[in-house]
């Protein structure tokens, strides 16, 4: 790409060391990431400079959006080139020196980088002095707005979100969800992309903040059945994001309720009278059946009414005279009966003991004469 300008409109202080010094930067700069000097080439009326391949724009052409960020790329490399002339701040100066903003050049490479390059370097406009000045139209300044782009999720800043600034130019949100452009012309339109979320965006006085809510829905249905048909007035608890919410089962036994989608994936969890059922979420409508089933109830059998017992009639109760006189017979009966019962004993006791006598003398005579036969058979 070749840009020219007409060598009598502009002058340089280099003079004939101009393509010494662009060799010097050339040696210096040696990356294409640091190198911002193009090579001057000869020219008939007008002095060139090259362009790299195609697809450069002038700073004064810049699209609004992206002005405030090539400028300063733009103040990072001249930095970069101060810094190598260190002392020699004079000399710097002269070398990044344009006319104007015609003559400095950027461009978005694949990665989404500005690239930097000058042309007509080191030249500057002839200084006039005009003491009275063609008086000219009023300029009226362009009105602007600082703008900036915040981005949540369910009412959450979403901290390093990335996205897109008509559809070629990736951002980055910062620590607080929030990316800063700068000052832009009001009425200025630009298009942003995050996630399935694209808008058109026109620059309005006082709207400058500009929020995305990124936010998708879910909505969980549930239904209810007992024993066949729906369950009406039925508890329903559903859990979902650290949140539990209580339903009740309409007339058709069905509860309903639309909650912010997790973006990591988080588990639902629904309950109905101690049956749980629990999965992921994906989005749209969610559907979770339930087949309760009532309890069988078994008829308690009623205990038989006692018969009716017929009342015994009380035995009349002798008077206390008659009953202590009883008392008193009894009692001489008995010691009657005992006493002859004793007598009979003593008796009977005495005849054993005279038979035991009688029976022990008779063996002691039966002894004895055996005893006295024995001897006069020895002595005989």
């Amino acid at each position: 790409m070749n840009i020219k300008i007409k060598a009598s409109g502009v002058y340089c202080p280099f003079g004939d060391n101009y393509e010494m010094i662009y060799a010097t930067l050339k040696k210096q700069f040696s990356t294409e990431e640091e190198q911002i000097f193009t090579e001057r080439t000869p020219g008939y009326e007008y002095l060139q400079w090259e362009l790299p391949n195609s697809g450069w724009t002038s700073l004064s052409e810049a699209d609004p959006l992206l002005e405030q960020e090539i400028r300063a790329e733009y103040n990072r490399k001249q930095q970069i080139v101060y810094n190598k002339f260190g002392s020699n701040r004079d000399m710097a100066l002269k070398i990044l020196s344009v006319p104007d903003d015609n003559y400095i050049y950027y461009k978005i490479d694949d990665s989404g980088k500005i690239q930097i390059k000058l042309t007509v370097w080191g030249y500057r406009y002839p200084e006039r002095i005009d003491p009275t000045p063609t008086p000219g139209p009023m300029i009226i300044p362009e009105e602007k707005e600082h703008v900036s782009i915040r981005i949540l999720y369910d009412g959450k800043p979403q901290a390093e979100k990335e996205f897109l600034l008509n559809k070629i130019l990736p951002r980055t949100t910062d620590a607080n969800g929030v990316y800063e452009i700068g000052e832009l012309p009001v009425g200025y339109q630009f298009d942003i992309d995050a996630d399935k979320r694209h808008m058109h965006i026109t620059v309005a006085k006082g709207g400058g903040d500009i929020i995305i809510d990124l936010t998708e829905y879910v909505t969980v249905q549930v239904n209810v059945y007992r024993d066949g048909i729906p369950s009406p007035n039925t508890n329903v608890t559903v859990s979902y994001m650290r949140q539990q919410t209580e339903l009740v089962s309409d007339s058709n036994g069905m509860a309903t309720i639309c909650l912010p989608l997790s973006p990591n994936e988080d588990t639902c969890f629904v309950t109905v009278e101690g049956d749980n059922q629990q999965r992921p979420l994906a989005g749209g409508t969610e559907n979770f059946v339930f087949h309760l089933t009532s309890p069988v109830i078994i008829p308690e059998k009623p205990e038989p009414t006692p018969e009716p017992q017929p009342e015994q009639e009380a035995e009349p109760q002798p008077e206390p005279e008659i009953e202590q006189q009883l008392e008193q017979e009894t009692e001489a009966e008995s010691e009657s009966e005992t006493k002859p019962q004793t007598e009979s004993e003593n008796k009977d006791l005495k005849f054993v003991y005279l038979l035991s006598g009688l029976l022990a003398l008779l063996i002691g005579i039966l002894v004895y004469l055996t005893f006295f036969i024995c001897m006069e058979a020895l002595w005989g």
